[in-house]
């Protein structure tokens, strides 16, 4: 999976990264992708006794991972419907 600055991630459900509280389900924003896309930088929504990602967010909600300690949140999805409303008129 390859990640892009501003998706939406969730750290999975593992034991590796249990220091400095980050936890499982945390959710945040990726900031930084490196080259490889094997590390990224999140700016996650709680703070947790990070750092700031080179003043990429405020203090303690940013923190510098291995791209496969998270996952990608799925946008919203835009539901377009088409409908006949001449239909629903009797028409």
């Amino acid at each position: 999976m390859e990640f892009q600055v501003g998706d939406r991630v969730e750290l999975k459900p593992l034991h590796i990264y249990d220091f400095d509280g980050l936890h499982a389900g945390m959710q945040g924003t990726v900031m930084y992708v490196n080259s490889t896309g094997n590390r990224l930088g999140v700016y996650f929504d709680e703070k947790f006794g990070g750092h700031d990602l080179r003043h990429e967010c405020p203090d303690g909600h940013g923190w510098y991972l291995s791209a496969t300690w998270v996952e990608l949140i799925p946008p919203p999805c835009d539901i377009h419907l088409d409908f006949d409303f001449d239909l629903l008129r009797g028409g």
